[in-house]
């Protein structure tokens, strides 16, 4: 699932591309992290950012647009692949016994997210991956994450 050569590059130069435009699972909470994955818990893509986006959307009232630019230490984008990997995030649990197969982290790329409080008391909340590049958890593979925007998910009310 996701994995398929980049076109356009020399073969040296080649990057597989990941592709999680397929991964329908899709939610966020906390303040702030955001998932979409293969509704079995067999792939994830998860964002988490420290940086008080959900709290300065629901003091302020209005609309927080936030750009960043990896590396970021306000900043994790993960691709993780294996059984129930989204176990503990937003109290999600595929009720499969956790297990992490492969790991990779963004090292560079953009990622835009924007926050909408809305009069329940909750934030939406949209985000957009561009030229992302993770790499394996032992640098030895590299990909580029396919341009991706997860929109209008709901962190409930506090």
């Amino acid at each position: 699932l996701g994995l398929a050569p980049a076109l356009g590059c020399d073969q040296a130069d080649e990057l597989r591309a990941l592709d999680a435009s397929e991964l329908g699972e899709r939610f966020a909470c906390d303040d702030l992290t955001a998932v979409a994955a293969a509704p079995d818990g067999s792939v994830a893509l998860m964002l988490g950012i420290e940086d008080g986006l959900v709290a300065a959307a629901h003091n302020s009232g209005q609309t927080v647009i936030a750009d960043y630019a990896l590396p970021d230490e306000r900043l994790t984008v993960r691709w993780v692949e294996g059984s129930n990997v989204y176990q503990g995030h937003c109290a999600r649990d595929s009720g499969q016994a956790w297990g992490l197969d492969e790991r990779f982290d963004a090292i560079s790329g953009h990622v835009t997210v924007e926050l909408v409080p809305q009069a329940d008391g909750g934030v939406q909340v949209s985000a957009a991956f561009d030229g992302l590049v993770l790499e394996t958890e032992d640098d030895d593979d590299e990909f580029e994450l396919a341009p991706l925007t997860l929109d209008a998910l709901t962190i409930d009310p506090a």
